[in-house]
């Protein structure tokens, strides 16, 4: 084999394992990323509850008062959750690359 045949070979193995090292990279910092959302997700549902739990445990009234006075609470919890589902599949689905 010629020195260029070589040389050219050598190009195409470097590019290769570039490519390779490039991707593995950009899938590692995804899976990253998507792991610091699922945990900000999971932090965010944690406290939600726990003020949802506050909520209704004060000294209401009556369990319809609890209920009107805490849906805001309710709400914002059970939009973590969803948020903490999400993030979980896009941090399976990161995993999965």
């Amino acid at each position: 084999m010629g020195k260029k045949k070589i040389l050219s070979l050598l190009v195409v193995a470097l590019a290769v394992v570039l490519i390779a090292a490039y991707r593995d990279s950009a899938s590692n910092e995804a899976w990253r990323l998507a792991h610091e959302d699922y945990l900000l997700a999971q932090k965010t549902y944690e406290d939600n509850v726990k003020l949802y739990r506050e909520c209704i445990d004060a000294d209401w009234p009556s369990p319809e008062v609890a209920a009107q006075k805490c849906y805001t609470t309710k709400v914002a919890m059970d939009d973590a959750h969803a948020d903490m589902r999400s993030a979980l599949l896009t941090y399976n689905a990161a995993s999965d690359d």
